[in-house]
């Protein structure tokens, strides 16, 4: 309580300062509105604030429908009765005030008696009810007296830039508000961007124990009044920080350079939320890692064990959307829960509580869901972090970030080998397994996984290749011209019979993939096939039946939507997925070659008016080492306990 009537007497010093030493100007508009104002109602005493120059408040009113603040004052008249003096510190005083809006010479508008009391101060002003009005917030005060021994009551004026009218609810008989007691605060305190106005009395026992009550005046639609049956904010409440649902997009970008990659987050506040949006918090990073925030929005590091981003100034408004959250990320990608908590406004806290209970609200008083995160060190050895990935894949489907049964099949079938491969000690074939996921993840990258299952699947079988020791000796590079370092297109063939598109294929120095050189395919004229024309690349040899091959290479979209509908590598026709972006590595590894042909066939979509170039191809055969075959079985042996037994075996290889 001393804290408060420190506070009041401060404005009541500042009241009496502004009324005792006006400027010419204010005397002049004063004076003024003295003669505008009908002969009944006879002030003794105009007070005059300027909204623009006397008013400071957080929330901008320029952008309000009703009259600007420019030029805009607020005024009230004091009436008098027979007693001299201030009237109002006597019981039978019958003064009264009005206050009004004046602006150019003319008053806009005035109300109508205010009973026993006089203006204190103006609160604040906002649009408090979302009808994009001017509303006012003005304290009035039955004595000049110390703040003890008077009355306050609070009216909320609203003023569309012609007429006012008060909000607040009034008693019929009195004339006077019924939102009595003292100014505790205005805000939106329960986050549905709304603002209540809570008052609060001192309220004296029987016993003189001293007791402060609390109302709460919510906005009912018409006006402002204390609601039977709901709640009364006091003190120090925290309240529900999860009126809200949104979603959560993450992905992974570059930044700045390759060697920077970070997971970016893209914030929706649904339309149905109540609240709006003031802060994302990710749990159980593992480490410090470093961020990226929006512009206004602060970071909070809990130690190693998450990042909150936060903005009371300009939360995300339901309906709306915000980017620009991202965090750095070295090597693997995991699934975190994310908290997203609703903004509101808080009363002030005698004794702030403890901080343990101020993390777990920020934890449990929120909405939450899941979405991907950079993590340290999750498994000792390449084959926990296998395990970790096939739960990522499976998660992923359960979470609907992989799109359909069929494509989630896939890469469990695929992550299932790899794991066998593994502990079968075939790593050459466990990293073919893995390859082949990186490929297939890029083709399904634009329909059959989100952004998130993407990260889990490319970027972790990435960071796992660089884990897994490569076993086994690998052939050389068959590609006849691999990579046009010789300045030619030798040993590339394009064959186009049907279809009707116009086709180049020549060597390319302008800004190529590597080296000096790269292949350029350039469609002039669009066609009527999707698998013409033909690419053929030839090889040094003819490929061995049954035999295992490794095939990558890059592209580089130079114009339009190029796409690529099919490829044979070994193993028959392949669907190859679709449209080419930006520049991209594919890798495919044959599982036991069906051809022996001198060649790999590329079939290029010929509806496409583009032109992209091709580098670095790798065509190499898989020698896995040949285990050991026993030529010579040991024979039974029979021993008393406490013997050696002693055989022969007999193996090659």
């Amino acid at each position: 309580m001393k804290s408060k009537i420190r506070i009041t007497l401060t404005i009541l010093f500042n009241i009496i300062f502004i009324f005792s030493q006006p400027d010419a100007e204010t005397i002049a508009v004063s004076e003024e509105i003295k003669t505008l104002l009908p002969s009944e109602i006879k002030p003794v005493w105009v007070g005059v604030y300027f909204l623009n120059k006397e008013l400071a408040d957080p929330y901008s009113v320029s952008n309000l429908k009703g009259s600007p603040l420019e030029d805009l004052v607020l005024f009230n008249a004091f009436t008098r009765d027979t007693t001299l003096g201030f009237a109002y510190d006597y019981p039978d005083s019958t003064c009264k005030t009005i206050i009004g809006f004046y602006k150019n010479g003319k008053i806009l508008w005035h109300s109508g008696f205010i009973p026993e009391s006089f203006m204190d101060d103006i609160n604040t002003i906002k649009d408090l009810n979302n009808d994009g009005l001017l509303d006012i917030v003005i304290t009035f005060r039955t004595s000049y007296k110390l703040y003890v021994e008077g009355e306050s009551f609070v009216w909320v004026l609203t003023f569309d830039g012609n007429t006012g009218r008060f909000l607040n609810e009034i008693d019929p008989v009195s004339g006077q508000t019924k939102m009595q007691g003292f100014l505790e605060g205005i805000g939106d305190y329960e986050g549905d961007e709304l603002y209540s106005i809570v008052t609060y009395k001192n309220e004296i026992s029987e016993d003189f124990d001293s007791t402060l009550v609390y109302t709460t005046h919510r906005w009912d639609g018409i006006k402002f009044r204390n609601i039977p049956g709901t709640y009364q904010i006091k003190r120090g409440d925290i309240f529900k920080h999860n009126k809200l649902t949104a979603d959560v997009n993450a992905k992974v970008i570059k930044y700045n350079s390759e060697d920077n990659l970070f997971v970016s987050y893209k914030i929706k506040n649904n339309i149905t939320s109540i609240q709006r949006t003031k802060s994302f918090f990710i749990n159980n990073l593992g480490k410090n890692y470093g961020y990226i925030s929006p512009d206004g929005w602060g970071v909070t590091r809990f130690g190693k064990n998450g990042l909150e981003f936060t903005d009371f100034s300009n939360p995300i408004k339901s309906g709306n959307e915000k980017d620009g959250y991202a965090i750095k990320f070295d090597d693997f990608v995991s699934i975190r829960k994310f908290f997203i908590q609703g903004a509101e406004d808080l009363i002030s806290w005698d004794e702030r509580p403890p901080y343990k209970e101020m993390v777990d609200e920020s934890i449990y008083n929120s909405f939450s869901g899941f979405t991907i995160a950079p993590v340290a060190k999750i498994a000792d050895d390449y084959l926990g972090l296998v395990d970790s990935l096939n739960y990522f894949i499976n998660k992923s489907l359960e979470l609907g970030w992989i799109k359909n049964e069929q494509t989630g099949a896939k890469y469990i079938n695929l992550i299932t080998s790899a794991k066998n491969n593994l502990n079968n000690g075939n790593n050459l074939s466990a990293r073919a397994d893995l390859s082949t996921m990186k490929t297939e993840s890029i083709m399904d990258s634009t329909a059959n996984l989100t952004s998130e299952a993407f990260a889990l699947i490319y970027y972790n079988t990435e960071y796992l290749l660089t884990q897994i020791p490569e076993e086994g000796e690998i052939a050389e590079n068959l590609v006849k011209n691999p990579d046009m370092e010789d300045g030619t297109v030798e040993y590339w063939y394009t064959n186009n019979p049907y279809g009707g598109a116009v086709c180049t294929l020549q060597v390319n120095n302008n800004l190529p993939i590597s080296g000096s050189y790269d292949a350029l395919l350039n469609i002039s004229v669009a066609g009527t096939a999707k698998d013409r024309p033909l690419l053929i690349v030839y090889l040094k040899e003819n490929k061995e039946l049954g035999a295992v091959y490794t095939f990558t290479f890059k592209t580089k979209v130079i114009s339009g939507s190029p796409a690529i509908k099919y490829i044979n590598y070994g193993e028959g026709l392949k669907p190859f997925g679709g449209t080419l972006s930006g520049e991209q590595e594919w890798t495919f590894t044959t599982s036991s070659a069906t051809n022996s042909t001198d060649n790999i066939a590329i079939y290029i979509d010929g509806t496409r008016k583009s032109s992209f170039s091709f580098d670095n191809l790798v065509y190499k055969k898989v020698l896995a080492e040949n285990p050991p075959v026993i030529t010579v079985q040991p024979a039974s042996v029979t021993v008393n306990e406490g013997e050696t037994a002693a055989f022969n075996i007999a193996a090659k290889g």
